[in-house]
């Protein structure tokens, strides 16, 4: 262990031994398990609702909330503030290892949270080695964990990808699913504190029943929503594109125009050559692409198009 590591994993034991004499003085009317779902609970509703308010988690907070002496209520902003303070230091997951060092894991019901140094090490297996964005069209990845638990495979990959000089907080989209609340909330807090773009969603990934999405504030400030949506739809086009081509070899034209071409007909004589990604397209598929507006990474495509009588 280097100097450095060693500084670093004193400053984490003290946080972690703070965090805990904090909790053990908390509350002690109420089950350890209790005080800290509730603390988790309210602590992400603080988060969700500063982004996207939500009368009804709203009045979830304050339901807890009046469960607890004034004194306990100001420790959960201790506590919180400790959190914070930790993840801002060292990312991973922090939540996830305070639970199992509380030694309030439910083990009958498979509470138990992957180790952060097995989460980074499947993440560097995977990322590691390969640039995650070699021919990327969009400039960002996604990332999805059907069992997110406390988000520790997400941070783990996050991590990785700035470690290879790239910023998640821009070019990676996750998101993760849990069937418990309470690990689906701690994943939440972990990810919006450490500024992932990301939709965290409690419900069950097998049956697909979901009861609440929640996302993180980093959604909202880079616009995530609109930058999926863009790439559905040039994927969509893409895929409609592709199939055509595939049904009918015969090429009517191929286009290749810029973001900038003006609207208009398009026949032999408009071929043009750019360093923008070519659209063929044939006689089967032109009547379904009265092309208008495809979004595309690279070039929006304004186009009516003509097609061209080929032979039975």
């Amino acid at each position: 262990m280097t100097p450095s590591e060693k500084v670093t994993a004193t400053v984490q034991s003290a946080s972690t031994r703070e965090f805990i004499s904090l909790f053990n003085q908390t509350a002690r009317y109420h089950h350890r398990y209790k005080v800290f779902s509730d603390f988790v609970t309210v602590s992400g509703i603080a988060l969700h609702n500063a982004a996207a308010f939500d009368q009804a988690l709203e009045q979830q907070y304050l339901d807890i909330v009046k469960q607890y002496e004034k004194d306990d209520v100001m420790r959960f902003t201790q506590l919180f503030a400790v959190l914070t303070m930790e993840l801002e230091s060292h990312p991973r997951d922090v939540l996830g290892e305070l639970y199992m060092s509380l030694d309030i894991s439910s083990g009958h019901l498979g509470q138990f949270f992957t180790p952060f140094s097995m989460s980074r090490m499947l993440a560097r297996l995977n990322i590691g080695n390969n640039d995650a964005f070699a021919n990327n069209l969009y400039g960002f990845v996604t990332v999805s964990d059907p069992a997110c638990g406390a988000g520790g495979m997400i941070i783990a990959v996050a991590e990785e990808l700035r470690n290879g000089g790239h910023a998640p907080q821009q070019q990676m989209w996750a998101q993760g699913i849990d069937i418990d609340p309470i690990a689906a909330w701690m994943c939440y807090i972990q990810l919006t504190l450490l500024h992932i773009p990301a939709e965290v969603i409690i419900g069950n990934t097998l049956s697909m029943a979901f009861s609440r999405r929640m996302y993180t504030l980093a959604h909202y400030l880079g616009d995530w929503s609109a930058k999926l949506r863009r790439r559905t739809q040039a994927e969509a086009m893409r895929k409609l594109l592709q199939d055509g081509a595939d049904q009918d070899q015969k090429v009517g034209h191929v286009i290749t125009e810029p973001a900038t071409s003006p609207v208009g007909e398009v026949n032999a004589a408009d071929e043009v050559s750019t360093e923008t990604e070519a659209v063929r397209y044939t006689d089967r598929i032109a009547p379904l692409t009265q092309l208008s507006l495809i979004e595309s990474p690279r070039a929006t495509y304004t186009v009516t198009t003509k097609p061209t009588p080929v032979a039975a």
